[in-house]
Order: C-alpha cells, then sequence, then structure tokens
C-alpha cells in the first residue's frame, strides 16, 4: 500500500467517525425531544382530569361534557308494572259538539221513526285537535259626524293594534314559549308554525317578541332576586350550553318556593 492509499484510507477512516458521532448527536438530541414531548403530554393529561371534583377548580371551567353513565340491565318487563295505577281517558260531562246516532227505521216493520222520541243508551267521546288555522279579526275605525256641531269624531284602535297586518298576542306566546321553554331552534319554530297554521316567521320577528317578553318579565325578575335575597337558604349551581359553537353558562339561584334562571 502506498502512503497516498494509506493517507486517504485514515481520511476516510475519520470521516466516517465524525459521522458517527454527529448521528449519535442527533440521536441523542432526537431522544432528548421527544422525552420532552412525552412528559409535556403527561402533564396536559394531568391538567385536563382535573375538574371541579377532583380539584378547587370551579364548575365553569369543567367545559361542557357528558359523562356518561352505565346503567345496568334491568330483569323488568318494559311498560307498566304491574300495581302501577294507569291513566285512562276520562270522559268528559260538558263536549264541545254532540252528535246524535238514530235509526231511520224500524229494523223489524221498518216503520219510520224520525218523530219518535229517543234515549241516549251509551257515549263515546273523540278526543282531537281542533281545525289549526288562524283566526283572523279585523278592526275598523270609524268616523262620526256630530249630528249638532257637525263635529267629525274618529274612533280609536285598541291598544297594540298597530299595523294593517299583524300577529296577536296568541302566537306571540306560543312562539316564546317554543323558544324559552321547549328550547327549540328558530328555524325549527319557523317551520313548526309553518306547517301547522300557514304562516312563516321570520328569526327577527321572533328576537323582537322573546326580547319583548324579556322587557315584561323584568319586574317579575326584580322581585325574584329581591326574595332569594332574603333567603336563609339559597341552592346555586350552574349548567353548560352550547350556542352557535360558543360555550354559554346558565346559572340557577333556587330555594324550596323559588327559581331563577339566568
Amino acid at each position: 500500500m502506498t502512503e497516498d492509499e494509506a493517507r486517504q484510507l485514515r481520511e476516510a477512516y475519520a470521516k466516517l467517525g465524525e459521522e458517527a458521532i454527529q448521528k449519535d448527536r442527533r440521536i441523542e438530541d432526537l431522544e432528548g425531544l421527544l422525552m420532552s414531548a412525552l412528559l409535556r403530554i403527561e402533564e396536559l393529561e394531568r391538567r385536563l382530569a382535573k375538574d371541579s371534583h377532583n380539584s378547587s377548580k370551579p364548575p365553569s371551567s369543567d367545559g361542557f361534557k357528558h359523562k356518561g353513565k352505565k346503567h345496568l340491565a334491568s330483569s323488568k318487563a318494559t311498560g307498566g308494572q304491574a300495581g302501577h295505577p294507569g291513566h285512562t281517558l276520562e270522559v268528559v260531562e260538558t263536549p264541545d259538539e254532540v252528535m246524535i246516532h238514530r235509526p231511520s227505521h224500524c229494523e223489524a216493520c221498518h216503520c219510520e221513526l224520525g218523530t219518535v222520541e229517543g234515549q241516549v243508551k251509551e257515549r263515546r267521546q273523540i278526543h282531537d285537535l281542533p281545525v289549526m288555522r288562524l283566526v283572523v279579526t279585523e278592526h275598523q275605525v270609524e268616523t262620526l259626524t256630530c249630528p249638532v256641531c257637525q263635529h267629525q269624531n274618529t274612533g280609536s284602535f285598541p291598544s297594540g293594534v298597530r299595523a294593517p297586518a299583524q300577529y296577536g298576542p296568541g302566537v306571540q306566546a306560543l312562539a316564546v314559549y317554543f323558544s324559552q321553554y321547549q328550547l327549540l331552534p328558530m328555524e325549527r319554530i319557523g317551520e313548526v308554525f309553518e306547517d301547522l297554521l300557514s304562516c312563516r316567521l321570520s328569526e327577527g320577528t321572533l328576537c323582537t317578541w322573546i326580547q319583548e317578553a324579556a322587557r315584561t318579565l323584568g319586574p317579575t325578575m326584580l322581585l325574584l332576586k329581591r326574595l332569594l335575597l332574603t333567603q336563609k337558604l339559597d341552592h346555586v349551581d350552574e349548567t353548560g350550553g352550547r350556542v352557535k359553537g360558543v360555550l354559554h353558562w346558565f346559572h340557577v339561584n333556587a330555594t324550596q318556593w323559588l327559581t331563577l334562571y339566568r
């Protein structure tokens, strides 16, 4: 082996040694980063596991998550159990409409029975919904001329009758009930009114009615707050709910007789 070949071989070995050292350093750096990431993940998982039940964090920091409970399968059959009192539709004493069904001719001799007085043998009642449609009431204002002085006297519309065509308080109350008590989305409330009553409610109209109901309930809310402040014991709780994807918190103050949601 010549001197040049030996020199090239030594340089090649030295280069391989440096590359091996650099590779080992990179492996050590990657192992350090991986260990840091694992420790960070463990810390985050530990923080996520904390809530108001196992730490001093408030309930509002728990987020809106449902923890499902496992229920053991029951050996009882579905439906009402033995000994459970049933609920039967009761016959009313004063029905809204009575339909009399009487024979027109005698079954034996075919004599006409139109003028014969009958007796009720049995009653059966059908409980059903009336025809669902809007009832339109028109208010007309008249002008009267005084026969003495010829002055023109004009009547006035009742309070609340403000537009040529508008929805009445019954429609407004039902829409607010669907929204604030049954918690139906506004779009579905519009579908209900269009499907059942053939009237279309805009989201802006519904929002106006809700705000009007809130203003009407303002004195009641203030009275409830004052009464709750005078109680010796007050139950306070909160629950989360999402509105258009944004988490909101609903608070409740309650006693045995008073309940305030806000």
